[in-house]
């Protein structure tokens, strides 16, 4: 709802409503079989211990929920970690860093499960039991060869990295997670030559799987498993790496939380606890969750005859989260959520934020919450259309008292007819005023005013269409509100009439629309030049549908953004859309490595002076304007943009 500096308070309950935005999900199923596979095998313990004579075991419900909920804790712990320094720190070393994480924790995830179905434990016994096994020097060979594919994979994401690459401006670059995977690599050669693994390979792994068998299967560790009291750290490392698996839903709040971290607008410690409040917020309903798989505790008990089948089950899930995690397709399936349903988590944030801070009331929440009533931020734009079927738009903003209103109305498929109510916050009409079409070469656009609002508070905008539209008509529109002084006068009995007195919007045509920032004016021209140093002009992409992106690389929710811009540039550059995404005061060496990790292919151009920022009137990023063929501005966003948002503006400018 237009929060510009948001606070601890909204930070921490826009992380709480995040927990059901849709990206969020592919988390959860994979945060239950962490918890449950760890509940299942410390009942199992207690099921091992309690069979040999020791029945002492079992604990109280509060000490058992105690130590569910210190997992749970300890799990948001690592989560958060990694959450603020990815949030703080967007540099390409943290996010291969992440990448990493990624890679070597889910590897880890996998080993859990195998524990936790009891494969890793029987395969120590069974390989102590068969000494020939590990006295063979294939053995080691197999080991070296896999280690060190599994240390290359790890740190680089491929088996065979290059040491360096050649930029777009020719400079070579030092790959640094390749240096750590040779480093790390021969640190692990040497420890086996050392060892003795080549030497004398049957004392070597002995005492290997000796060791680990004392450090985690032993009676002591069994005991501790069987109370709980075992693996926080693990929790707290699970988080860790679930964290650097996940892309979050960016809303308002995140979005402006990023902004800050990003332009240095408050000081580190200030950004880093709103990162920090905002991913507490979000983990609360984790902590919640594992109280309820506690609470299953005792149905589990009852099964104990079943207890392998479970831990079979759990562990098997496990496995599977691990490799999702480790090839990358828990962050795809994150990143796919957020953008086929980014509309629905920023409507959820919007509309909670909105009723937290009074800026909706109970009456408005739940047309909000489902939809049926859109929010529209003063200032900001929003799209639709006009079917057979759907003849109606409804919409709500807090607007202040003392001022008026004005909405321009661009009619994109020159058909619509529309017909305008207002509702005060007291559900009382206000007189409007709809001007007749202003014609223009692509589209009519309408005025809407009123005189001087009668109070603060949410309004309710309906828009109607009175055209008569066929079954395969769609009638695109698109809008942009704002309080401005009112009109001096407006009969009442004009409210909902489509035909009074003329108010002059856009121009008639585009040659004659001035040139500005606003929706429905031309686009300021600039020259400048890409990353090669090669001539760019906006006015030369006359003809296309242009997307203006200003952005950073510093700037975290841009990065978010860009693989949305990359896939529909992609998808609809051979219709008549380019990306131009114009780079704030950085240089080619900031900006190829960013471009390169992301496989951007569309036009990037340099902003040395910040010229072009300045005269667009950029105050935070990312800011994307989008214009027409004739390089009229249809669309202003501020904050992530991202890929269904960006077809549905297209579908419409380009009908």
């Amino acid at each position: 709802m237009g929060i510009e500096t948001p606070t601890l308070g909204l930070a921490f309950i826009a992380g709480l409503l995040s927990f059901v935005s849709p990206c969020v999900l592919p988390l959860v199923p994979a945060y239950i079989g962490y918890m449950g596979g760890r509940m299942t095998n410390a009942l199992s313990a207690q099921a091992a211990l309690a069979s040999s004579g020791n029945r002492t075991m079992t604990l109280p419900g509060i000490a058992s929920r105690f130590n569910i909920l210190l997992h749970g804790i300890f799990f948001v712990l690592g989560f958060t970690f990694v959450f603020v320094v990815i949030g703080m720190v967007t540099s390409s070393l943290i996010i291969a860093a992440r990448d990493m994480i990624g890679r070597f924790g889910g590897v880890i995830i996998i080993l859990f499960g195998l524990h936790f179905m009891g494969v890793l434990p029987g395969l120590f016994k069974r390989a102590l039991a068969n000494p020939k096994w590990l006295n063979n020097p294939f053995l080691t060979m197999v080991v070296a060869l896999l280690g060190t594919a599994f240390i290359l994979w790890g740190f680089t994401g491929v088996l065979t990295p290059a040491l360096s690459t050649i930029d777009f401006t020719g400079a070579q670059q030092i790959q640094i997670p390749t240096i750590a995977a040779i480093f790390t690599l021969a640190a692990f050669l040497l420890w086996l030559v050392l060892g003795g693994a080549f030497v004398n390979p049957g004392l070597f792994w002995t005492r290997l799987v000796t060791g680990i068998q004392q450090a985690f299967y032993t009676d002591t560790r069994r005991q501790m498993a069987a109370t709980g009291n075992q693996g926080y750290l693990g929790s707290s490392f699970m988080g860790v790496v679930f964290a650097a698996g996940w892309s979050p839903c960016i809303g308002p709040i995140l979005g402006s939380i990023f902004t800050l971290a990003a332009s240095g607008a408050t000081d580190t410690l200030s950004t880093g606890l709103l990162f920090a409040t905002y991913s507490l917020g979000l983990g609360i309903p984790f902590l919640l969750t594992a109280l309820l798989l506690d609470s299953a505790r005792g149905g589990l008990k009852r099964l104990q005859k079943h207890m392998h089948k479970l831990e079979l089950v759990t562990g098997s899930f496990l496995v599977l989260i691990g490799v999702m995690v480790a090839t990358g397709t828990l962050q795809s399936l994150s990143v796919e959520a957020t953008q086929r349903f980014s509309e629905f988590s920023l409507r959820v944030e919007d509309c909670g934020i909105g009723l937290f801070t009074g800026e909706i009331g109970l009456d408005h929440a739940g047309p909000c919450f489902s939809g049926a009533q859109r929010l529209v931020e003063i200032g900001g734009t929003a799209a639709g259309n006009f079917n057979a079927t759907n003849t109606q738009s409804d919409f709500i903003f807090r607007a202040e008292a003392g001022t008026g209103l004005t909405i321009t109305l661009i009619d994109r498929s020159k058909t619509i007819e529309p017909v305008v109510r207002l509702l005060d916050p007291t559900r009382a009409d206000v007189p409007v005023i709809v001007s007749r079409p202003e014609p223009g070469a692509d589209f009519n656009t309408y005025q809407i005013m009123t005189e001087t609002l009668p109070t603060s508070g949410v309004y309710s905008l309906t828009i109607s269409n009175l055209a008569v539209l066929k079954d395969d008509d769609d009638a695109a529109y698109s809008m942009i509100v704002r309080q401005t002084e009112a009109i001096e006068t407006v009969a009442p009995s004009v409210t909902g009439s489509n035909t009074l007195s003329t108010i002059t919007g856009a121009a008639a045509n585009v040659d004659e629309a001035p040139f500005g920032l606003e929706v429905g004016n031309r686009a300021p021209d600039f020259a400048t030049v890409n990353t090669s140093g090669d001539p760019v002009r906006l006015s030369d992409l006359r003809g296309q549908v242009v997307l203006v992106n200003f952005w950073a690389t510093w700037c975290g929710p841009c990065k978010i953004e860009m693989p949305s811009f990359q896939t529909v540039y992609e998808e609809r550059q051979d219709e008549g859309f380019v990306v131009l995404a114009v780079n704030f005061m950085e240089t080619p060496e900031q900006i190829n490595p960013f471009r390169e990790s992301l496989g951007l292919s569309f036009p990037i151009v340099m902003d040395s002076d910040g010229s072009i920022q300045e005269q667009y009137g950029i105050s935070s990023y990312p800011t994307t304007f989008l214009l027409d063929q004739n390089g009229v501005i249809v669309a202003v966003h501020r904050g992530p943009l991202l890929a269904n948002q960006l077809s549905e503006l297209l579908d419409e400018v380009m009908a």
